[in-house]
């Protein structure tokens, strides 16, 4: 919740952000490749390919373009902030994937997006974001959204059952 505003954070030391161009398919590959790599270690998270992924996409929600972020991390793309328009008409904001490969990990480029993503919502007006995470994954990205101030609202357990076909 955005009560008191919420202010646009500095970059920490190394990493800086780019714009994604939505014209460029040099965005879009870099973005695929990222995005998949950062999340490769999530549960039932499989890779797509960049064709399919981009046609899914844009018939899934308004992907809001000009909130799509890049973290650079000494000089090379190693995160994405894929904010998008889906809960805008309930003036709340939806930050559909935050990731940064590995290798950048622990240097405040994730946060770094998060935190500004969330200040650019609440600039905008907008009362509140939100936004998906499996609490078990191995990148402790839950205690990242704790301490950019986001709370659990809600929570889903998840259960797997393997079948065979002879029954």
């Amino acid at each position: 919740d955005f009560d008191g505003g919420y202010p646009f954070p500095t970059a920490p030391p190394g990493v800086a952000v780019e714009s994604f161009d939505a014209g460029s398919d040099a965005d879009w590959a870099d973005w695929h490749a990222i995005l998949f790599e950062s999340f490769a270690e999530h549960w039932g998270f499989e890779e797509v390919g960049l064709a399919a992924w981009r046609e899914a996409l844009f018939a899934e929600e308004d992907p809001e373009f000009s909130r799509w972020r890049f973290a650079v991390v000494d000089g090379e793309r190693a995160g994405i902030c894929q904010a998008s328009g889906r809960f805008a008409s309930e003036s709340g904001g939806w930050i559909r994937y935050l990731g940064v490969v590995s290798t950048a990990r622990g240097r405040g480029a994730g946060r770094y997006l998060l935190r500004r993503a969330l200040a650019s919502y609440a600039a905008d007006g907008r009362r509140w974001a939100g936004l998906g995470v499996d609490t078990g994954n191995v990148s402790g990205a839950l205690r990242l959204y704790e301490t950019a101030g986001m709370r659990p609202w809600m929570q889903i357990d998840a259960f797997r059952r393997r079948l065979s076909a002879a029954g």
